[in-house]
């Protein structure tokens, strides 16, 4: 309601202001005056983006009639990867609850020592994008970034470390409140000095099953790919405010147009020139300052001298070589993504007065020759390249199958290389909240360290012969964040008599890459999962090509495509390792015809759990133990399950684990439902101090139903009244005293006058029904009514079908 939002609002979160301090403008794109315009906002003259985020507040779920609760949440944490950054895990949030039980959730920071933090509520975190830390180019991809792409938010429950469940952010997406009218909102400022929106979304939980669930979804929409036919359960809604600040930028020239982020394509050999004569100059002086030595106090001995010299002696060729090498040498640095093909083209010229067969060899198999016309033709098209093709023009060694080209007498000719990398970083940090961490902007900017990612490399292509007269022609860069130490790759054109002509440098700096959606699976440890995506048909031209690529090599993917109008399928296969690891791998989809550049990346996450099998027979407790093993160091630690309506666990409070000891934890299984058969339910078993995941085992539940021993067919009114009191009646049927309990399959249908009863030996009695009234849609509705003893076990089962 207004009231509720009202309340929310106005419990103090911080508000997104521009750098004038005037609250944010609501952007509103369905008003007739406004019009997304990406060159509006790249000519912006507040070309640096702060992008903000804040969590605000977390919505109990209202369970439906025949669903039982939900159990109840303290604390949140939540994962998200925005635009490029590295994936942000934030510290633990406790749920402040008001005297409403419907009103939502405020959220605050859990500082050390378990105190909440005393300034504002909610969780703010900033991104600070300014074109001037960027590749050249990059800001358009970054505005259509947000103009196409969705945030997904894992929630996870804080204090069990058991994942709540998921959702999608739209960067621009119609309003979800009821009471205001369906418009669009997003984060591009069209000119605008600060822009925010605010978000009420559904939390989403999947259940996953033995068999191999189909997803479907749409590679021309990020993060619609969802699966069929799967249980999902609704956890609760978050609240989140989003907005997007303008600033300037910290370059000198302020605006910067399309022409100006666009890399000039031609590197001459002045450049290696003017690294040339920066080390002369380095030489002259260390020369100078071994003069300094020889005139000092300290005089090197005659010994000395020639050992020196010497050594020097046997140094000259092997330094002139190299010198010699690297007057030939072109060098260029290329920064590409996951997946994303990068090509340079090299101006070669024969130097010499007789015709030369050149061949190509490559030091490292992510660098090869263009040899196809019509491949070389595409990448020039998409690099904007006018320089000549030809047809035909390669041979290959028939020794080595190396490429060798033909040059004529002083002819200049160009050589098309293609670099395409999969190299990713699959580290995964420890399941749990991230640090404490203050609301600081998280920036753009180049860096000495590593940061997680891969590190840079460098690739040389050599010809041979030491001449120097070419000139290196590039595709427009990509993206540019973070920098890291190079190493150095090199492809060589040697001539007939293997000299080397010219030497090819280039140093990968790889950056990192947009997620286009997030999955998460629990398997058992040690299997293979198994999942089949199925994409809708679209259109696809004769020349392009639907192909997948996995970025570990452990991993199986397979795409099929049946051509037409038929749907596009993803099969994958991938290994899981010991619990609790966290396997992490990215999926990058192609439907372009040479794999140029990815139409998605999906990025997954398999939780290799320790599986349990249990044979359930419904309304009937199954009991089981597992064993715990200590750690090193004794802990206090707690035991959590995902289904607490459905599985006890004893201890069910926190105990000390002793170091190297082992503890025995006892569980109960008890499910009412007959809606499904099988599902996986989750224990999880916390550090209570560090909230470390120390333990987590899987739960295959396979439920049967129990021998019906008598059957009852009733009509009810929907409004209710006395004809929804019924008795049915029930015999002690053992020669003794016994105690029974009672429950039902449907709890929002059927209570009982009385849930327990004591019969003497063959005392017959009467159990007392009260059907629900109200019921919203007529119809059959079948009702279990369960009979077990003092140990819960199943003495008969009545089902009552009731039609309402």
């Amino acid at each position: 309601t207004r009231a509720t939002y009202a309340r929310l609002y106005a419990s103090g979160f911080p508000e997104i202001l521009d750098r004038g301090n005037s609250p944010a403008e609501v952007v509103d794109a369905s008003d007739s005056m406004f019009r997304v315009d990406l060159n509006k906002d790249i000519t912006d003259i507040l070309q640096t983006n702060e992008i903000v985020i804040q969590f605000l507040a977390f919505s109990h779920p209202i369970a439906e009639s025949h669903e039982s609760p939900a159990p109840p949440v303290r604390s949140l944490f939540f994962s998200f990867q925005f635009y490029r950054f590295h994936s942000v895990s934030t510290q633990r949030m406790s749920l402040v609850t008001k005297t409403d039980p419907q009103a939502p959730c405020i959220l605050r920071k859990i500082e050390a020592g378990e105190h909440l933090d005393g300034g504002r509520p909610g969780l703010e975190i900033k991104y600070h994008i300014d074109p001037v830390h960027m590749k050249p180019g990059e800001n358009g991809t970054f505005l259509k970034y947000l103009s196409t792409h969705n945030l997904h938010v894992d929630v996870w429950d804080g204090d069990s470390l058991m994942l709540l469940g998921s959702l999608a952010v739209p960067l621009k997406i119609s309003s979800s409140i009821d009471f205001l009218p369906t418009n669009y909102k997003h984060l591009l400022r069209g000119g605008k000095q600060a822009v925010c929106v605010n978000h009420e979304l559904d939390i989403v939980y999947t259940e996953h099953t033995d068999a191999s669930p189909t997803f479907t979804g749409d590679l021309n929409s990020s993060g619609s790919v969802r699966p069929l036919g799967m249980t999902k359960t609704h956890r609760g809604k978050l609240h989140l405010r989003l907005g997007n600040i303008g600033h300037p930028s910290e370059s000198k020239s302020g605006v910067s147009s399309n022409d100006e982020n666009k890399s000039d394509p031609v590197v001459n050999s002045s450049d290696v020139d003017s690294d040339r004569k920066r080390k002369i100059l380095r030489m002259v002086a260390v020369r100078s300052a071994d003069n300094i030595e020889e005139n000092g106090a300290i005089t090197p001995s005659i010994g000395q001298r020639a050992l020196v010299a010497s050594y020097r002696e046997r140094l000259k060729s092997e330094h002139i070589m190299e010198m010699l090498l690297l007057s030939i040498t072109t060098k260029h640095t290329i920064r590409p993504t996951l997946g994303v093909a990068e090509f340079v083209e090299l101006q070669l010229k024969n130097p010499f007065t007789s015709q030369q067969t050149v061949t190509i060899e490559c030091d490292n198999p992510e660098l090869r020759v263009i040899t196809d016309a019509r491949e070389w033709r595409y990448y020039k098209s998409l690099a904007g390249l006018h320089t000549p093709v030809e047809e035909n023009m390669f041979n290959f060694d028939p020794n080595t199958s190396l490429p060798q080209v033909f040059l004529r007498p002083k002819e200049t000719i160009y050589i098309p290389f293609h670099y395409q990398g999969y190299e990713a970083d699959h580290t995964v940090s420890p399941q749990g909240a991230g640090q404490h961490f203050k609301p600081t902007s998280t920036v753009l900017q180049p860096s000495a360290t590593n940061h997680g990612t891969i590190k840079s490399k460098t690739i040389k292509v050599s010809y041979f012969r030491f001449h120097r007269n070419d000139k290196l022609l590039v595709n427009k860069p990509r993206i540019h964040f973070v920098s890291s130490s190079s190493s150095n790759k090199q492809a060589v054109l040697r001539t007939m008599d293997g000299q080397p002509l010219s030497v090819l440098q280039l140093t990968v700096d790889p950056q990192p890459h947009v997620v286009d959606q997030t999955f998460r699976f629990y398997n058992p440890e040690q299997t293979f999962m198994k999942k089949r995506f199925r994409l809708p048909p679209f259109n696809l031209n004769s020349d392009e090509k639907f192909h997948v690529v996995c970025s570990d090599p452990e991993i199986v993917c397979q795409a099929r495509s049946l051509g037409g109008n038929e749907p596009r399928e993803i099969f994958i296969k991938a290994p899981s390792g010991t619990s609790p690891s966290v396997r992490k791998f990215y999926l990058v989809i192609y439907n372009d015809p040479f794999l140029a550049a990815p139409a998605q990346i999906w990025s997954f996450y398999i939780h290799a759990l320790q599986r349990v099998d249990v044979n359930c027979v419904m309304g009937q407790t199954s009991r089981f133990s597992l064993v715990l093993r200590g750690t090193q160091a004794a802990r206090m630690v707690h035991c959590f399950a995902s289904h607490k309506q459905e599985m006890q666990l004893s201890p069910d409070e926190a105990f000390l684990l002793p170091a190297h000891g082992v503890y025995e934890i006892n569980v109960g299984v008890r499910t009412t439902s007959h809606a499904r058969s099988n599902k996986h339910m989750h224990i999880n078993v916390v550090d209570t101090e560090f909230h470390q995941l120390l333990r987590s085992w899987l739960v295959a539940v396979k439920t049967r139903e129990p021998m019906i021993t008598k059957e009852f067919d009733i009509e009810l009114p929907r409004s209710g009244g006395k004809a929804c009191n019924k008795v049915i009646s029930y015999t002690n049927p053992y020669p003794n005293i016994k105690k029974f309990s009672l429950m039902t399959s449907r709890s929002d249908l059927l209570h009982f006058r009385d849930p327990e009863m004591e019969l003497g030996p063959g005392e017959k009695s009467s159990i007392g029904l009260r059907f629900a009234s109200g019921v919203r849609h007529a119809g059959k509705f079948p009702v279990h009514i369960f009979i077990n003893d003092s140990d819960d076990k199943n003495e008969e089962t009545f089902l009552v079908n009731v039609t309402y």
